[in-house]
């Protein structure tokens, strides 16, 4: 067994949700521990429960087993439910959310990683199972439609431990933001005009995006058309070329400069495809990682990513969530929504902490379009930091222009 030595805050957080009947949800930044805090409750009775780990998917199936096994868990008590296994039999089940649906099982204790995925109508449904204890484990539980609501009534919020007081308590890095502004050429402009004035028109007719979404339904052309124009734009700025010269741009300044390792964050496979040309071309070495990769293709990668082999991850959308990346130093977001979620996310691939280590988050951005106002809305919550909570001069966070 590893000999794992345990944060105050996780202390904290397990003893809130001691107190609080074995039942509730931590909410915790990315890349401060959570999943030790959710193996660690297993000790915390007097004969550790059969529990059944749920994980949104097979990649964090993987990382759920190997901090068991560093907690001395014999293999033979880890079963796997997803991917073609159904090992109900062990004492220890970590199961993928959409194989677990399929059985009525459950065993007495439930971990729920990624707690705020699990909320749909469908999903819901694993809360009425028969367990007597229930931890939910995220760093983002709020949800637009609210129904991070329904899961505070049944496992309220026991302990939060954010990004602020984790980079205090040198549980995080320090970090950066160095935001890049780009221009349309005048032929983008034009087309982004006509989308936009296609989009006004149809939120004009319909009210709003419900209305445009209920007459596309019903077959109604100029809804239809609306739509068709908002996803032409989204692609128009998202996967704009001068921001792939920039990101290369920037990759290369990285390397010479630093020896960096580098995630790019983008939202297309297309684009993710012609950064990785453009570094091929100059004999840099890089790779793709994406949801249409098979699981031995994503874990060969991220091995090689976490060695050093390929400093240089393209990721697309899939990471955004409960993979772990370590010693990540700089980020470069192409394109991304205006889902806080998914800034804290992103920025929380890169913090883990080393020696000496200060994160850099690069964020280019088309200046006067939908992309500037995606990008102030994801990133509203870290100018908050940095006006009321943070000390740039101490926690090395720099909020700058480039």
């Amino acid at each position: 067994m590893t000999k794992v030595e345990f944060h105050r805050w996780q202390k904290e957080a397990l003893k809130a949700w001691k107190d609080n009947g074995h039942y509730g949800t931590i909410k915790a930044a990315t890349g401060t521990g959570k999943t030790y805090v959710g193996i660690a409750s297993l000790y915390m009775f007097d004969k550790k429960p059969s529990t059944l780990i749920i994980v949104p998917t097979l990649h964090l199936q993987d990382q759920w087993k190997k901090e068991l096994l560093r907690f001395g868990c014999p293999e033979g008590l880890i079963g796997f439910v997803g991917g073609g296994k159904h090992e109900w039999n062990k004492k220890f089940v970590i199961g993928v959310i959409n194989s677990v649906l399929k059985s009525n099982k459950c065993k007495d204790h439930l971990i729920l990683d990624e707690v705020h995925h699990y909320l749909s109508e469908k999903s819901i449904e694993i809360f009425k199972r028969d367990y007597k204890t229930l931890l939910g484990l995220t760093a983002t539980p709020e949800r637009m439609d609210q129904k991070h609501n329904y899961l505070f009534k049944i496992a309220p919020l026991v302990y939060e431990y954010n990004v602020d007081k984790a980079i205090r308590q040198d549980i995080l890095a320090g970090f950066e933001l160095e935001y890049v502004p780009l221009i349309l050429d005048e032929g983008s402009r034009k087309l982004y005009a006509y989308y936009t004035g296609t989009i006004s028109e149809g939120m004009r007719n319909y009210h709003d995006m419900a209305g445009l979404q209920r007459a596309a339904g019903n077959m109604d052309f100029e809804a239809i058309n609306a739509l068709r124009q908002i996803q032409k734009r989204r692609q128009l700025l998202l996967n704009y070329p001068a921001k792939i010269d920039k990101a290369v741009e920037l990759i290369k300044g990285e390397i010479r400069e630093e020896n960096a390792k580098i995630i790019v964050f983008c939202e297309y496979i297309k684009t993710a495809n012609k950064v990785k040309k453009l570094l091929d071309e100059d004999n840099i070495s890089c790779g793709i990682y994406h949801s249409g990769l098979n699981k031995q293709e994503k874990t060969d990668f991220l091995e090689s990513y976490k060695e050093g082999h390929t400093p240089i991850m393209i990721a697309v959308k899939s990471l955004d969530e409960g993979i772990d990346v370590p010693d990540t130093d700089v980020g470069i977001i192409i394109g991304g929504s205006s889902v806080k979620r998914q800034m804290i996310q992103r920025l929380g691939r890169l913090l883990r902490r080393k020696e000496g280590k200060t994160a850099k988050l690069f964020q280019i951005y088309i200046k006067d379009t939908k992309d500037e106002e995606w990008m102030r809305k994801r990133t509203a919550h870290l100018r908050q930091f940095e006006n009321k909570k943070f000390n740039p001069s101490q926690h090395n966070i720099k909020l700058s222009t480039y």
